[in-house]
């Protein structure tokens, strides 16, 4: 994989590290830290890094120092869950990544 990410020159732009960990009942912070490390150890810089929780769950599924993201149906409520986002994550592009 690694010829393919973005930063050696391939179409690879991003890297899921975690896929709705947030609803895990465990809320475990060392292992996401550990899971962000051992990403980042394969990946370093080539590509950005990111999770994907629903909006009710992101404090235990996104990960210090990555981009996370929601997925969520269509909506009228979409202001109140960029506002969730915001509070995790007050920089950044707002991703529905579903």
């Amino acid at each position: 994989m690694t010829p393919f990410l973005y930063g050696n020159g391939g179409p690879i732009i991003m890297v899921q590290v975690e896929n709705e960990y947030g609803s895990y009942y465990a809320c475990d912070k060392k292992y996401r830290s550990w899971l962000r490390d051992e990403t980042l150890a394969h990946v370093k810089d080539n590509a950005v890094l990111f999770t994907n929780d629903g909006p009710s769950v992101l404090y235990c599924g996104h990960i210090d120092g990555l981009l996370a993201t929601m997925d969520f149906g269509a909506t009228s409520n979409i202001t109140s869950y960029w506002n969730k986002l915001r509070r995790i994550q007050p920089k950044g592009p707002l991703v529905n990544a579903e």
